[in-house]
Parts: structure tokens; C-alpha cells; sequence
């Protein structure tokens, strides 16, 4: 009896080292157990993801499953414990990168950062000095967060939750007293700045990207560093010869090509190859008029082969 529990503790004990391996050194885990490493890729953005938020346990079942919730973090912070939904709280504003405690650090005055000096390049790339993520993921991108939102199948939180990812309202923490507020939002941080703030995107019943102090706890999605820009259901596009602009667009795009296009016939599809729109480019600075497509990400391809990804806002 003693040799086989010896032997499960082992078994164990491994297991659990083997995971330690793929999270930085010193990661606190709230739960006890590392979240679980599972791919997710959007066929839209041909992303690949996380899928699940750091510190859930599990797939969200549905928006507001608070399994699937997770940890929220305060923008640059290691996972340090601070994230847990239940750390003890400080007023005392750090001067370095990576506070010696756990505690989400309150900042009720400007420039509401937890960090005194203030530091824009904590969570920058897989390398970032201070990256959550397991090795291969990194905090996203605003772009990246962006190009997420705009494949949903509507611009709120039934859109956001329909996604392959899943996303859920799991609310944020508050940058002045630490309580956690805004039932029925989603708030998600990408590494992009914005002065002494940075992004992060929210779905409720709208959605966009918008710049938050830094000292707001929110959730977090890694996306995976090898993912790859194309999308899965799409070849990899020759684009020598043409540009679009602008990208994103709103209602007229400008297509600018080489001399030997014109007249060529051009299709616009969505990302499941089917195409809502054709026509013909007349001229070397020829326009299309898309104002009348939903919001999404589309390709525009020409003379049969040549092709490029716009996106609708």
C-alpha cells in the first residue's frame, strides 16, 4: 500500500513540473493549478490562441460562466499573485518593475498606474520583462485584439462569446478601491500604449478598443507567438501589384495598381470564399464602394490570382 502512493505522489510531483516549465519563474497560480495550455485558432484571423482566459479553469460554457472568468491583471504586472480575484490590496505605488508582494497596488490619482515611475515596455513580445503568458504567448496586440472583435458575428457580447474564443464578461477591477464592478463586460488587455495608458478591448453591448489605466485589473488572452497572419480557410496571397487603402475602411476603398490590371476583374469575398461583390478596375487608381458590407474581415482578389485582406469597420 505504502509503495503505490509513493509512487501516484511521484507521478505527481512530475507532472506538475513538467507544466511548471512552460510558465515564467515565480508565475503564482491562483488556483493552486496552472491553467490549462489548449489551442484555439480563428479561421477568420487565423490567429491561434489560448482558449481560455489566464487563471480560468475551464472553456466557457457560456459569457458569464465564472469558471471560465479568470484572473485579472493590473497592465505590465508579472503573475505575482496580484491577479487573483481575492489578493489582499496596498497603496503604496511600486518604483520597480517587479513588486516583491502580491498585492493589487490601488492608484485613485493620476497617472492611476501601480507603477511610480512607470514603465511602457513590461509586456512587450514573448521576452517581455514582465509576459504572464506561457512560453510561446504573449500579450496581444491592439491590432490583434482589433482584427478579433471585427470577425464576430455581431458587434457585442453574444458575438464575442459566438467566437471560436469564446470570450466572456468577466468584469475588471478597480483601479481606486480594487473592488470588481462591471457585471456583464468583458475587459481584455493587449500590450499596445497609449501615453501613460494602454488598450484593451470590451464587449458588452457594443464593443471596441479602447486605452485604460494601467492600474485596472483586467482579463487576459494569450495569443500564441507562431501563430500565422493568413487565414486558414485561405491560401497565402500574392499581393505583388496592388495596395489597398484605407485598411480598415469604412465606406470607399482605394485600390492602386500596376498598369498591367487594368481592366483585369476583380471579386470580394468573405473569409468563407463566398463572394459578395464584383466589378471591373478601370483605372490604375480605381475605387469600390463597400460601405455596403457588415463589418469583417474580406479579401479582394484580381485577375484570378493576385488577392489581399482588407477589413470593414
Amino acid at each position: 500500500m505504502k509503495k503505490n502512493i509513493v509512487f501516484i505522489a511521484i507521478g505527481l510531483l512530475s507532472s506538475l513540473g513538467l507544466r511548471a516549465q512552460n510558465w515564467p519563474a515565480q508565475t503564482v497560480h491562483c488556483t493552486a493549478v496552472p491553467t490549462a495550455i489548449v489551442d484555439v485558432t480563428n479561421p477568420a484571423t487565423g490567429k491561434t490562441w489560448m482558449d481560455r482566459n489566464l487563471g480560468s479553469s475551464q472553456v466557457a460554457t457560456s459569457r458569464t460562466d465564472a469558471l471560465a472568468y479568470g484572473d485579472l491583471y493590473q497592465w505590465g504586472r508579472r503573475a505575482d499573485g496580484h491577479q487573483c480575484r481575492t489578493s489582499p490590496t496596498t497603496a503604496t505605488l511600486s518604483s520597480v518593475d517587479q513588486p516583491t508582494h502580491g498585492d493589487f497596488i490601488m492608484a485613485p490619482s493620476s497617472p492611476f498606474d501601480w507603477h511610480s515611475i512607470g514603465n511602457s515596455n513590461l509586456w512587450q513580445g514573448v521576452n517581455g520583462v514582465n509576459n504572464p503568458c506561457p512560453s510561446g504567448y504573449r500579450i496581444p496586440t491592439q491590432t490583434e485584439l482589433d482584427n478579433e472583435r471585427m470577425s464576430w458575428s455581431s458587434q457585442n457580447y453574444t458575438g464575442a462569446f459566438a467566437s471560436p474564443l469564446k470570450w466572456t464578461t468577466a468584469g475588471h477591477r478597480e483601479h481606486n478601491n480594487a473592488a470588481i464592478t462591471g457585471s456583464g463586460v468583458g475587459y481584455y488587455w493587449g500590450s499596445t500604449i497609449d501615453g501613460v495608458k494602454s488598450y484593451h478591448s470590451y464587449n458588452s453591448t457594443f464593443v471596441g478598443v479602447y486605452s485604460y489605466n494601467r492600474a485596472r485589473g483586467g482579463s487576459v488572452r494569450c495569443i500564441k507567438e507562431s501563430s500565422g497572419t493568413t487565414s486558414i480557410s485561405s491560401p497565402t496571397f500574392n499581393t505583388i501589384g496592388f495596395k489597398l487603402y484605407p485598411n480598415p475602411v469604412v465606406s470607399i476603398l482605394n485600390v492602386s495598381f500596376d498598369s498591367k490590371l487594368i481592366d483585369q476583374s476583380y471579386t470580394i469575398t468573405d473569409v468563407s470564399g463566398k463572394v459578395l461583390l464584383k466589378g471591373k478596375l478601370n483605372e490604375v487608381e480605381s475605387t469600390i464602394n463597400v460601405e455596403q458590407l457588415s463589418k469583417g474581415i474580406y479579401y479582394l482578389k484580381v485577375a484570378g490570382n493576385s488577392s489581399s485582406k482588407f477589413i470593414k469597420q
